[in-house]
C-alpha cells in the first residue's frame, strides 16, 4: 500500500528525524496503526499526511480565490440585506456601509480556505487508523463467538491449540478481521520464528479488541498451565454469546445517530435553506442556480459517504459460497465427434432454444435464483416496446413517455425486489431451524441422509424443496459439503452466504455433525435476531424521511400557491417588512421541485441501507417518494 501512494523521498527522512526525536508525541498513532494493521510503518503514514496536507492547502487556496470571485456579489447582497432589514427591524442602529474591501483581497480568503483544507486532510489521514482499528474491533467482536464455537468443535476432535489457529486464520472469508488477528500468531511463529506464547502476546498487546485480549490471556494461561483447553473454549462460548447482545446495542445505536445526522443535514436543512432564501429575498434565478448546483454535488457525496458508514459499522466479512464450491473437483465429459457437419438441423434447433431461453430469461427462473441485473435489462428492452407502441398509437407529449417509461420500468423491478426479499425472508427464519432439526435428528441415531430426508417432508416453505434437492444430490454420491455449498449459490442470500461455509467448516473440522449443526444454527439464529432488531429499531427514522418530504411538499403548496402566486399577479411591491418584489415564482417552483427531486430519490436509497443494509431495499422507498414528489409538483403546486 505505502508503494502505491507518492511521497517525495526526503519528506520521509525528514519526518524519520522528527519521530526518532519525538517517539512519545507519536506513541498514541503508532498503538492505533498497529491495531488497524493497516501495510503503512509510523514514518510513512506521518509522511503521506504531511505531503498531502500541502497539496490540499493549495488546492483549496485556488478553489477559495474562485469561489470568491463567482459569489462577491451574493455577499454583497446579504450584507446589504443585513443592514437595511434586520437593523432597521430590530436594532434601529445609524450604521454606516460596511466597505467590501476584503471582498477585493482574493488571496487572503483563498488563504483562509486552504488552511482549513490543509488542517481537514491531515486530520482525515492521521484518524484514519484509528477508524480502521474501531471498525476492526467490532468485527472481532462479533464473530468471535462463532469462531470459539467452531475452535471447540475442533478441540473435541482431536485437533492441538497450533492447528486450530492455523485453521481459523485460514476462515478470513469466515471470520473477517479475527481470522487476521489469527494470522497474526501464525506469521510470527512461522516467519519471525518465536515461540507460540510470544507470538500470542505480541496480538494480545495490539489487538484493538479488548475483549479478545482477554480472550488470548486466558487462553495462554490455561495452555501453560496444562488445563483443559477443550472447556476452556466451551465456557467462553457461553460467556461470549450472552455478551454478544452488548456488540448489537452498539451497532445499533451507531445506526441510529447516522439516521439522525442524515435526516437533521441533508434532508431538513437543504430544504429549510430553500425557505429561508425565499423569505429573506435571495431567490433569484441566480443564486437558485448556484444553490441546486451545489446541493446535486454535496448531497450525492454525503450519501455515499452515509452509505459506506452505515456498511462500516455492521461487520460483515467477504463472503463467496462459490469459493468453496471451486475447491470441489469437476467431473467434465468430453464428446468427440466423427463428423463435425453431421445434425445441421439438431443444432439449429438447439441454438432457437438458446435464443428463445435468453428471451425469456429471467422469467422462467424462479425469483430466488435470477439475477436482477439481467431482469432489469430485459425490463428495460420490454419497456421500450411499450413505449414505441404508445408512441405510434397515442399522442403523449416527450416527457410523459418518459415518466410512463421509467414508472414502467421501476414499478416491475421494484415489484420484483420485494417479492424476492420477502421469500428469502421467509427461507432464512427456517435456516436455524433446519440445522437445529439436523442437530436432533443425529443425536438420536439417524445419518445426515435419513435426516434429510425426514425434514424434505416437513413444512419449511421454500426450504422444501431445496432440502428433497440435497436429499437427491446425496442419493446421486455427492458429498454433504458440497451439497450444502450449492444451497448457498442457489438462494441469493447473505444470511446464505455466511451460514452455509460455517457450515461447511464445521462439517470438515468438527468431531460430530451433531456439535457442527448445533453451532451453525446459533450462528444464523443470532445473524438473523440481529437483523430483525435493526429493522424495527429503524423503522421510526424511515417514517420521519417519509414525514419530512410529505411537510416539505405541504409547505412548498402553501408558500408557492397561496402566498407567492398570489403577490405576484397582483403586483404588490412589499408585504410587511420584507420585499418580496422581482421574485420570479417559476424560478422558485422549479428549485424546489429539482432539490426534492434529488432529495427524495437519496433518502429512498439510505431508508434501504439503514433498515436491512441493502442499496436494493431502499429501491422502493426512492420510488414512492419521487412519484409523489413528481405528483405533487405536477399537477398540485403549480401556477
Amino acid at each position: 500500500m505505502s508503494e502505491q501512494i507518492f511521497v517525495p523521498a526526503f519528506l520521509k527522512r525528514r519526518v524519520a528525524r522528527k519521530i526518532i526525536n519525538k517517539r512519545s508525541k507519536f506513541e498514541e498513532i503508532d498503538l492505533a496503526l498497529q491495531q488497524s494493521r493497516l501495510p503503512l510503518t509510523l514514518y510513512e503514514l506521518i509522511s503521506i499526511s504531511s505531503f498531502y496536507s500541502f497539496i490540499s492547502f493549495l488546492i483549496g487556496t485556488l478553489v477559495g480565490v474562485y469561489i470568491l470571485t463567482q459569489i462577491k456579489s451574493i455577499i454583497l447582497s446579504i450584507m446589504s440585506f443585513l443592514i437595511n432589514n434586520v437593523n432597521n427591524l430590530l436594532f434601529k442602529l445609524s450604521l454606516p456601509p460596511i466597505p467590501p474591501l476584503f471582498l477585493n483581497y482574493y488571496w487572503l480568503f483563498g488563504i483562509i480556505i486552504g488552511l482549513i483544507a490543509y488542517r481537514l486532510t491531515k486530520y482525515i489521514i492521521l484518524s484514519y487508523p484509528f477508524f480502521i482499528a474501531k471498525k476492526r474491533k467490532n468485527e472481532i467482536e462479533l464473530y468471535l463467538p462463532h469462531a470459539i464455537n467452531m475452535m471447540y468443535s475442533m478441540a473435541v476432535g482431536g485437533l492441538n491449540p497450533l492447528d486450530i489457529i492455523k485453521e481459523i486464520a485460514k476462515l478470513e472469508n469466515l471470520f473477517g478481521e479475527l481470522s487476521r488477528e489469527f494470522s497474526e500468531i501464525v506469521k510470527n511463529f512461522e516467519i519471525f520464528k518465536k515461540d507460540l506464547f510470544s507470538s500470542m502476546r505480541y496480538v494480545r498487546d495490539t489487538t484493538p479488541s479488548q475483549k479478545f485480549a482477554g480472550f488470548l490471556d486466558n487462553m495462554i494461561m490455561i495452555l501453560q498451565g496444562g488445563g483443559s483447553f477443550s472447556q476452556y473454549l466451551k465456557s467462553k462460548s457461553e460467556e461470549f454469546v450472552e455478551e454478544q447482545e452488548l456488540v448489537f446495542n452498539e451497532a445499533m445505536s451507531f445506526m441510529e445517530i447516522l439516521s439522525e445526522i442524515y435526516i437533521s443535514v441533508f434532508v431538513l436543512l437543504p430544504m429549510l435553506m430553500l425557505v429561508v432564501m425565499v423569505v429573506a429575498k435571495f431567490a433569484s434565478g441566480q443564486i437558485m442556480d448556484g444553490y441546486i448546483k451545489i446541493i446535486y454535488v454535496i448531497l450525492p457525496i454525503a450519501s455515499a459517504f452515509i452509505i459506506y458508514l452505515a456498511k462500516s459499522s455492521i461487520p460483515s466479512p467477504k463472503i463467496s459460497v462459490v469459493f468453496y464450491a471451486e475447491s470441489y473437483p469437476k467431473i467434465i465429459a468430453n464428446v468427440h465427434s466423427l463428423n463435425k457437419n453431421r445434425y445441421k438441423v439438431l443444432r439449429f434447433r438447439r441454438f432457437l432454444k438458446k435464443v428463445l431461453r435468453i428471451i425469456l430469461h429471467p422469467y422462467k427462473e424462479s425469483l430466488v435464483t435470477m439475477k436482477l441485473s439481467i431482469a432489469f435489462l430485459h425490463i428495460v428492452l420490454y419497456s421500450s416496446l411499450i413505449i414505441l407502441v404508445i408512441h405510434k398509437y397515442f399522442g403523449f407529449s416527450l416527457e410523459d413517455k418518459l415518466i410512463i417509461f421509467v414508472s414502467i420500468v421501476f414499478t416491475i423491478l421494484v415489484s420484483l425486489i420485494e417479492i424476492r426479499h420477502r421469500i428469502i425472508k421467509k427461507a432464512e427464519e427456517k435456516l436455524p431451524e433446519v440445522f437445529t432439526e439436523l442437530a436432533m435428528l443425529n443425536e438420536s441415531g439417524l445419518s445426515i441422509f435419513e435426516g434429510l430426508k425426514l425434514l424434505s417432508k416437513m413444512e419449511l416453505g421454500i426450504l422444501t424443496k431445496e432440502i428433497s434437492t440435497i436429499r437427491k444430490e446425496l442419493e446421486l454420491g455427492v458429498s454433504i459439503p458440497e451439497s450444502f455449498i450449492r444451497l448457498g449459490i442457489r438462494i441469493k442470500s447473505d444470511i446464505f452466504a455466511k451460514v452455509i461455509p460455517v457450515a461447511v467448516k464445521a462439517l470438515e473440522t468438527s468431531y460430530s455433525i451433531k456439535d457442527a449443526f448445533t453451532a451453525v444454527a446459533r450462528y444464523a439464529e443470532s445473524e438473523l435476531n440481529f437483523r430483525k432488531r435493526l429493522s424495527s429499531n429503524l423503522m421510526p427514522y424511515i417514517m420521519i424521511i417519509y414525514m419530512s418530504v410529505g411537510v416539505f411538499i405541504f409547505v412548498s403548496y402553501l408558500m408557492i400557491t397561496k402566498f407567492l402566486s398570489l403577490f405576484s399577479s397582483i403586483g404588490v411591491g412589499t408585504v410587511g417588512m420584507i420585499g418580496i418584489s422581482g421574485v420570479d415564482v417559476e424560478v422558485i417552483r422549479l428549485a424546489f421541485f429539482r432539490v426534492m427531486l434529488l432529495i427524495s430519490f437519496l433518502s429512498g436509497i439510505i431508508a434501504g441501507v439503514i433498515s436491512q443494509m441493502k442499496i436494493s431495499s431502499g429501491l422502493k422507498h426512492s420510488f414512492i417518494l419521487v412519484f409523489l414528489t413528481y405528483i405533487s409538483y405536477k399537477y398540485l403546486i403549480t401556477l
